[in-house]
């Protein structure tokens, strides 16, 4: 209990975001231009599924409030994503890059729009997913959230299936409360120090201070909350599309309990025209 209370510590906004903030997703451009790659690939999918075109709207104030945009909690399909600018990357990074733009959505599961980085990088944008999250679980309860602490580094690669590389390194409790898995994908890069892999602890083997090791590596500081939006500028792009049958939402401090959906889960309103 003392080292979740010590993880969740050092998360961005001491964890109280989370789930929301538990998977972040930076995508390698200016606003402008992962605005227009994730409408050229999300927004045109969603609008050729439903007829419904996505709206597109600029937003301001600092990351709290931007956050504040994409509540509530929906499922089991995401309708807001937040795509928030953050400051220059951390100078002589090992491995240069930048600007970046964190995305976000309002995903029930706390996905942190991770699919964007399968979605954009075969566009030619590197993308770099961050996730962190104390293990809080209570099978007993039913109620709490599975540890886990990963990177991910996602590039254009022609010769995959897909067209995307990567590498993806980490460790995340499965199935069990008990149980904990070291994920290892890809090739190391050149900054990472893979002696923690073979540690006889699977939950030693990347702790939250490696990734926060290989965030400053990468020019990130992704658990600063003055690394984001600099200019105080933002940009939400909402579904407007008919809320499948059986939708739901909840807020925040319902998410936060960790109970399940059938619990505190509410039907999604009609949007408005």
């Amino acid at each position: 209990m003392a080292r979740a209370a010590e993880e969740e510590a050092r998360l961005l906004f001491g964890g109280r975001w989370m789930p929301l903030t538990r998977a972040l997703t930076f995508i390698e451009g200016t606003l402008d231009e992962v605005v227009e790659a994730w409408m050229g690939w999300r927004g045109t999918a969603v609008l050729n599924r439903t007829g419904y075109p996505m709206r597109v709207r600029p937003i301001c104030g600092d990351l709290e409030q931007q956050l504040r945009q994409l509540l509530p909690f929906v499922g089991p399909m995401s309708r807001k994503t937040l795509f928030t600018p953050t400051a220059d990357p951390i100078p002589d990074a090992a491995v240069p890059g930048g600007p970046w733009v964190c995305v976000l959505n309002d995903n029930w599961v706390a996905g942190g729009a991770k699919d964007a980085a399968g979605g954009l990088t075969p566009r030619g944008l590197r993308a770099i997913t961050v996730e962190s999250s104390p293990s809080s679980l209570d099978v007993e309860k039913n109620t709490g959230f599975y540890g886990l602490h990963r990177l991910g580094v996602h590039w254009h690669d022609p010769t995959e299936k897909f067209g995307t590389g990567g590498r993806s390194i980490g460790i995340a409790q499965f199935d069990n409360i008990r149980t904990w898995n070291f994920v290892d994908h890809g090739e190391p890069l050149p900054f990472e120090d893979t002696r923690h892999y073979t540690a006889k602890k699977v939950q030693d083997r990347f702790t939250q201070q490696l990734l926060i090791q290989y965030c400053a590596a990468l020019g990130l500081r992704p658990f600063d909350a003055d690394f984001y939006a600099p200019d105080r500028v933002g940009v939400l792009i909402e579904d407007t599309s008919p809320p499948l049958k059986g939708a739901w939402q909840a807020d925040l401090a319902a998410r936060r309990s960790g109970r399940p959906v059938e619990e505190i889960g509410q039907p999604i309103p009609w949007p408005e025209p």
